[in-house]
């Protein structure tokens, strides 16, 4: 409004003096262009204000000042230099020092505050960014500690808080304990009992690991190991049988009685076939568990089971592959709690059938 008031007063028509109203529309929309006019100066603050979500990086910004300082020099040329004739009247120039000043402030101004929002928009970007990878970073390290709790497919789904529970067609359940542990530990100091019971079931760990069995679980001096749990091992058991699956079971059992000669150590065994339930109990100290009557059974056959024999049933024993069955002995009658009488197999599987599945392997 003041500049087409000061614009309506400087053209406004004198002696000898006619002006079109051409001339009159033209010189309005050229003023209403620069630095000076409304229109322009709408626009350049409406960019500058949106420069903080167009720039990358903050850093950036400062380079505006630059634009800011180049858009000056610039327009005081082209008005006071360029066009200074139709933009003056005796002498006295149409937009003084001062408004040019003003204006310049006013974009100078608007500068800081997008500056000022590019900074906190920044700021919060990587504060997020934070907060994603330390989430990330203690996300894995629950799953390296789950890992190790439970087996691999369970450790996703509990992590998505999804309920386990897994109905099982054929598993093969091992259970193995430590005979006459009182009389073992009754000497031992707490710290020493810790240290056994460590170096014993770390060397379960490894052979199970090894030959691709999954452990279950150590209750005191008991360890439990299964194999057709993992999803691999159920598409091994429809496509190859079971025959395979109970095979590497047996060479794991064989390799955990190899270490009962020390120190006076010895075992008992015991592994049944069958349906069985998975899944995890509890959100507080989480463990994965197989319930069914397959676990009962197994955990029966370690108890009758004999030193330093592998004791199983006829159900695992109809699985077996023809050359591990050449092996078996029995059958022999044995009372078991909430069975009867059950008529059981068991295989010694010392020194020499390890040995010789070694050299077959190599």
């Amino acid at each position: 409004q003041v500049v087409g008031e000061k614009l309506e007063a400087h053209f406004q028509p004198e002696k000898n003096q006619t002006l079109t109203w051409g001339l009159w529309d033209a010189t309005i929309r050229h003023t209403d262009c620069t630095l000076e006019g409304h229109s322009s100066m709408l626009m350049l603050m409406t960019w500058i204000l949106l420069q903080p979500w167009v720039l990358p990086h903050y850093e950036y910004m400062h380079v505006l000042w630059l634009w800011i300082f180049f858009l000056g020099a610039c327009d005081t040329a082209y008005t006071y230099v360029g066009k200074g004739n139709v933009y003056e009247k005796n002498g006295a120039p149409l937009f003084d020092a001062r408004a040019f000043q003003e204006r310049g402030l006013i974009l100078a101004l608007t500068l800081v505050l997008a500056t000022h929002k590019k900074f906190t928009l920044e700021k919060s970007r990587r504060l997020k960014f934070l907060q994603v990878k330390q989430h990330r970073a203690s996300s894995f390290k629950i799953y390296e500690i789950l890992n190790y709790m439970m087996p691999q497919h369970v450790v996703f789904k509990l992590m998505r808080k999804e309920r386990i529970a897994e109905p099982l067609e054929k598993v093969s359940i091992l259970f193995v304990v430590i005979a006459d542990f009182d009389v073992l530990t009754q000497d031992k100091t707490p710290s020493e009992l810790l240290n056994f019971l460590n170096y014993r079931f770390r060397l379960m760990d490894d052979i199970c690991r090894e030959n691709k069995v999954t452990k279950i679980e150590t209750v005191c001096e008991e360890y439990v190991a299964a194999v057709g749990v993992l999803p691999d091992d159920v598409e091994d058991n429809k496509r190859c049988g079971h025959g395979p699956l109970l095979g590497r079971l047996f060479d794991a059992a064989g390799e955990i009685l190899l270490q009962q000669s020390q120190e006076k150590v010895n075992f008992k065994m015991g592994i049944h076939t069958g349906p069985c339930f998975a899944g995890v109990i509890g959100t507080k100290l989480p463990r994965y568990r197989l319930f069914g009557d397959t676990m009962n059974t197994a955990a029966r056959m370690m108890q009758k089971g004999v030193l330093g024999h592998l004791q199983f049933g006829q159900e695992t024993y109809n699985l077996l592959p023809k050359v591990r069955k050449s092996q078996v002995s029995g059958p022999r009658d044995v009372e078991m709690k909430g069975k009867g009488i059950v008529k059981v197999l068991w295989h010694e599987i010392g020194v020499h059938g390890i040995a010789l599945r070694r050299i077959l392997t190599k």
